[in-house]
Protein backbone atom coordinates (compact mmCIF):
# COMPACT_ATOMS: atom_id res chain seq x y z
CA UNK A 1 0.00 0.00 0.00
CA UNK A 2 1.88 3.50 -1.29
CA UNK A 3 2.02 6.43 1.46
CA UNK A 4 -0.61 8.42 -0.58
CA UNK A 5 -3.22 5.13 -0.09
CA UNK A 6 -2.54 5.10 3.81
CA UNK A 7 -3.13 8.67 4.06
CA UNK A 8 -6.73 8.23 2.20
CA UNK A 9 -8.04 5.85 4.66
CA UNK A 10 -6.68 8.14 7.05
CA UNK A 11 -8.92 10.55 6.07
CA UNK A 12 -11.71 8.54 5.30
CA UNK A 13 -11.47 6.70 9.00
CA UNK A 14 -11.23 10.03 10.27
CA UNK A 15 -14.40 11.35 9.17
CA UNK A 16 -16.53 8.23 9.74
CA UNK A 17 -17.89 7.25 13.04
CA UNK A 18 -16.08 4.50 13.31
CA UNK A 19 -13.84 4.45 16.32
CA UNK A 20 -11.30 1.24 15.25
CA UNK A 21 -9.98 -0.03 11.47
CA UNK A 22 -7.62 -2.80 11.24
CA UNK A 23 -5.93 -3.42 7.49
CA UNK A 24 -3.86 -6.51 6.95
CA UNK A 25 -1.95 -7.72 3.78
CA UNK A 26 0.60 -9.82 4.11
CA UNK A 27 3.56 -8.45 6.11
CA UNK A 28 1.74 -4.93 6.00
CA UNK A 29 -0.47 -3.86 9.01
CA UNK A 30 -2.68 -0.31 9.24
CA UNK A 31 -4.77 -0.04 13.33
CA UNK A 32 -6.28 3.18 13.55
CA UNK A 33 -7.74 4.48 16.44
CA UNK A 34 -10.02 7.31 17.49
CA UNK A 35 -11.42 8.01 20.36
CA UNK A 36 -15.15 9.17 20.77
CA UNK A 37 -17.31 10.88 23.07
CA UNK A 38 -18.35 8.62 25.93
CA UNK A 39 -22.14 8.53 26.25
CA UNK A 40 -23.53 7.62 29.76
CA UNK A 41 -26.88 6.96 31.47
CA UNK A 42 -27.88 8.33 34.52
CA UNK A 43 -30.19 5.98 36.65
CA UNK A 44 -31.81 8.47 38.32
CA UNK A 45 -32.62 11.13 35.41
CA UNK A 46 -33.20 8.29 33.31
CA UNK A 47 -31.76 10.32 30.43
CA UNK A 48 -28.67 10.20 28.01
CA UNK A 49 -25.76 12.49 27.85
CA UNK A 50 -22.83 13.02 26.41
CA UNK A 51 -19.39 13.34 28.74
CA UNK A 52 -17.83 16.48 26.61
CA UNK A 53 -19.23 19.43 26.32
CA UNK A 54 -20.43 19.92 23.00
CA UNK A 55 -21.49 23.45 21.31
CA UNK A 56 -25.28 23.36 19.29
CA UNK A 57 -25.15 24.13 15.84
CA UNK A 58 -26.61 27.59 15.02
CA UNK A 59 -30.33 26.86 13.32
CA UNK A 60 -31.81 29.49 11.55
CA UNK A 61 -34.91 30.37 12.83
CA UNK A 62 -37.95 31.91 11.00
CA UNK A 63 -39.37 34.83 11.76
CA UNK A 64 -42.83 35.08 13.33
CA UNK A 65 -45.44 36.05 11.04
CA UNK A 66 -47.80 38.89 12.72
CA UNK A 67 -51.10 37.66 12.83
CA UNK A 68 -54.36 39.95 12.87
CA UNK A 69 -56.26 39.82 16.03
CA UNK A 70 -59.77 39.85 15.77
CA UNK A 71 -61.57 42.90 16.80
CA UNK A 72 -63.56 42.55 19.91
CA UNK A 73 -66.35 44.81 19.32
CA UNK A 74 -67.03 42.83 15.91
CA UNK A 75 -69.91 40.16 17.12
CA UNK A 76 -70.81 37.49 14.32
CA UNK A 77 -70.44 34.25 13.33
CA UNK A 78 -66.83 32.73 13.11
CA UNK A 79 -65.62 30.88 10.15
CA UNK A 80 -62.71 28.60 11.79
CA UNK A 81 -60.07 25.99 10.40
CA UNK A 82 -61.56 22.78 10.86
CA UNK A 83 -58.10 21.18 10.08
CA UNK A 84 -54.32 22.17 10.25
CA UNK A 85 -53.70 23.15 6.88
CA UNK A 86 -52.83 25.63 3.76
CA UNK A 87 -55.37 28.78 3.44
CA UNK A 88 -56.18 29.03 -0.26
CA UNK A 89 -58.33 32.02 -1.24
CA UNK A 90 -59.35 30.88 -4.78
CA UNK A 91 -59.75 27.94 -6.60
CA UNK A 92 -56.81 28.64 -8.69
CA UNK A 93 -53.85 31.05 -8.58
CA UNK A 94 -55.30 33.36 -11.20
CA UNK A 95 -58.90 32.57 -9.88
CA UNK A 96 -60.78 34.98 -8.29
CA UNK A 97 -61.20 34.65 -4.32
CA UNK A 98 -64.53 32.92 -3.88
CA UNK A 99 -65.12 36.03 -0.98
CA UNK A 100 -64.34 39.38 -0.29
CA UNK A 101 -64.76 41.82 3.00
CA UNK A 102 -67.99 43.45 2.41
CA UNK A 103 -69.59 40.31 0.10
CA UNK A 104 -72.88 38.88 0.85
CA UNK A 105 -72.69 35.41 1.31
CA UNK A 106 -75.36 32.83 2.06
CA UNK A 107 -75.30 29.51 4.20
CA UNK A 108 -73.44 26.67 2.52
CA UNK A 109 -71.24 28.65 0.08
CA UNK A 110 -67.90 28.14 -0.08
CA UNK A 111 -65.77 30.83 1.72
CA UNK A 112 -62.50 29.13 0.92
CA UNK A 113 -59.68 26.11 0.51
CA UNK A 114 -57.77 24.28 3.00
CA UNK A 115 -55.24 21.88 1.60
CA UNK A 116 -54.03 19.23 3.83
CA UNK A 117 -51.86 16.52 3.26
CA UNK A 118 -52.31 17.09 -1.01
CA UNK A 119 -56.26 16.88 -0.31
CA UNK A 120 -58.41 20.17 -0.81
CA UNK A 121 -61.45 20.82 1.29
CA UNK A 122 -63.89 23.20 0.59
CA UNK A 123 -64.62 25.89 3.84
CA UNK A 124 -68.49 26.55 3.37
CA UNK A 125 -69.83 29.49 5.33
CA UNK A 126 -71.55 28.63 8.70
CA UNK A 127 -74.25 30.64 8.45
CA UNK A 128 -76.04 33.91 6.33
CA UNK A 129 -74.31 37.51 6.01
CA UNK A 130 -71.58 39.90 5.33
CA UNK A 131 -67.88 38.94 5.41
CA UNK A 132 -66.90 41.80 7.35
CA UNK A 133 -63.22 40.39 7.98
CA UNK A 134 -60.54 38.21 6.63
CA UNK A 135 -57.84 37.42 9.27
CA UNK A 136 -55.73 34.99 6.84
CA UNK A 137 -53.65 35.70 3.92
CA UNK A 138 -53.91 33.35 1.16
CA UNK A 139 -50.86 30.69 1.28
CA UNK A 140 -50.68 30.96 5.28
CA UNK A 141 -50.62 27.75 6.97
CA UNK A 142 -53.58 27.49 9.49
CA UNK A 143 -53.89 26.02 12.62
CA UNK A 144 -56.81 23.98 14.26
CA UNK A 145 -59.42 26.08 15.23
CA UNK A 146 -57.91 29.11 14.14
CA UNK A 147 -60.30 32.27 12.86
CA UNK A 148 -60.46 32.88 9.15
CA UNK A 149 -63.05 35.45 8.54
CA UNK A 150 -65.86 36.81 10.00
CA UNK A 151 -69.61 36.83 9.00
CA UNK A 152 -71.62 39.32 10.45
CA UNK A 153 -75.31 40.07 10.19
CA UNK A 154 -76.50 41.78 7.08
CA UNK A 155 -77.59 45.22 7.30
Amino acid sequence: MEIKDVLEVMDKFDQSSISEFVYEKGDFSLTLEKKLPKVSYRENEGDFYEERQTVAPKIPVATPVETVVPKEEETGESVKAPIVGVFYAASAPEAAPFVKVGQTVAKGDTVCILEAMKVLNEIKAPTAGVISEIYVANGDVVEFDQQLMLITEAR
